[in-house]
């Protein structure tokens, strides 16, 4: 990594790539200018300053997306401890517009179709009308599409989807991480939309772009609900979809309410649900078991924490509280959790783009000396060593 260019300049996710290393890297991948849809409008920049900060990029945000790992533990079930998915949506809420975060963990058993855009192409606006009938004719479906825009800030982004009345999900991919990771080439106007499915298990393989509803019906085929909607009165489909992509956090209360409800389907349904969340709350149970029983004390208390707050209002073990408390005398814990505050400021300040490369080691490597053989000193290291992309 260029040392001149990391202490000359802020560090800056939204910077552009430019067509030297986008047609390289297209090369590098073996995609045929005949396979990538093109745009005839091209730009031109300094291909060796947008290089470096494409390393830097990918330096710090590949650890961010990183983090994830730490988080879907908690989201897994008992049988997916050992089987978390390799390919991860990216979990800070600042990445996501029309959508708190979602996991790939969270909605194992069902797929999700990802529609990579190029935003400075007039074919890909015009595609728009047909990518979201394509998403609405999939309602109901064991199956959602996100839209993915990459190397652009989230201002950029927002103001597009507003331009364009994107009312599906979209990901910022700053840093072109997801984009990579989804082995879709490098979104530009010579490659200006691409897609990509992430299967029930959390595998991810090529889809296509062109025809999405044909993409999308292929992945609902092989997808399935955690509960069946049709059992669902229209009251509760809003709560049922929140709960069916595992996204518990508020549900608890407004099951409790309906579980008193008069009109027997909803009360009938809300049981059908509040059943799901106890048999979601035991997974994690176990989880936290299995992690105590093999020593990795932070791990449980992740996940009784994330249990703690996710599934407020619900049922949960009487012991939960009792539990955490004397977990958080740990000592170790207690390094853990003040070592994870010092990394979510370094997160923080990479979020916000206008930070020094060089500020941003300096925290880490300051991480890394007070709190040696923690999680947030691992994810530190790998962000000031790991090897540039």
């Amino acid at each position: 990594m260029p040392k001149n260019l990391l202490h000359q300049r802020p560090f800056t996710p939204c910077d552009s790539l430019t067509t030297c290393v986008w047609y390289t890297t297209f090369r590098l991948l073996g995609a045929s200018g005949s396979f990538a849809p093109s745009c005839p409008l091209r730009q031109r920049k300094n291909s060796y300053t947008v290089k470096a900060m494409n390393q830097l990029r990918n330096l710090f945000w590949s650890v961010l997306y990183g983090v994830v790992a730490l988080f879907s533990l908690a989201n897994a079930s008992h049988a997916q401890f050992a089987t978390e998915p390799s390919f991860e949506l990216p979990q800070a809420g600042a990445a996501w517009i029309n959508s708190e975060p979602i996991s790939v963990a969270a909605v194992r058993g069902k797929s999700i179709v990802l529609y990579f855009f190029e935003e400075g192409c007039p074919r890909c606006r015009d595609k728009w009308p047909s990518v979201l009938a394509a998403s609405q004719q999939m309602q109901g479906k064991p199956v959602m599409l996100i839209a993915v825009n990459s190397g652009n800030s989230a201002a950029t982004v927002a103001r597009y989807v507003r331009e364009n009345n994107i009312a599906i999900p979209v990901i910022v991919d700053t840093s072109r991480t997801l984009e990579q990771a989804a082995g879709v080439g490098t979104i530009s106007l010579r490659n200006i939309y691409q897609a990509a499915t992430i299967g029930p298990q959390g595998t991810v393989r090529r889809s296509d772009a062109q025809d999405l509803l044909s993409s999308l019906q292929d992945a609902a085929l092989e997808s399935s609900w955690n509960v069946d909607p049709v059992t669902m009165p229209a009251p509760l489909m809003p709560l049922w979809q929140q709960m069916e992509f595992g996204n518990f956090a508020g549900t608890g209360k407004l099951i409790a309410r309906r579980l008193q409800d008069r009109k027997p389907e909803i009360k009938q349904a809300a049981e059908t649900l509040n059943a799901y969340a106890k048999q979601q709350i035991q997974q994690r149970v176990e989880l936290a078991a299995d992690a105590t029983a093999n020593n990795n004390l932070w791990l449980a208390y992740q996940i009784k924490q994330r249990l703690n707050t996710e599934f407020a209002g619900f049922e949960l073990p009487e012991t939960l509280a009792t539990e955490l408390a004397e977990l958080e005398k740990d000592q170790s814990i207690r390094t853990e959790i003040e070592a994870m505050k010092q990394w979510n400021l370094v997160v923080k300040a990479m979020s916000t783009g206008n930070i020094a490369a060089s500020r941003l080691t300096a925290m880490c490597n300051r991480i890394t000396a007070q709190y040696p053989g923690t999680e947030a000193a691992r994810l530190a290291t790998q962000a000031t060593s790991g090897p540039a992309q």
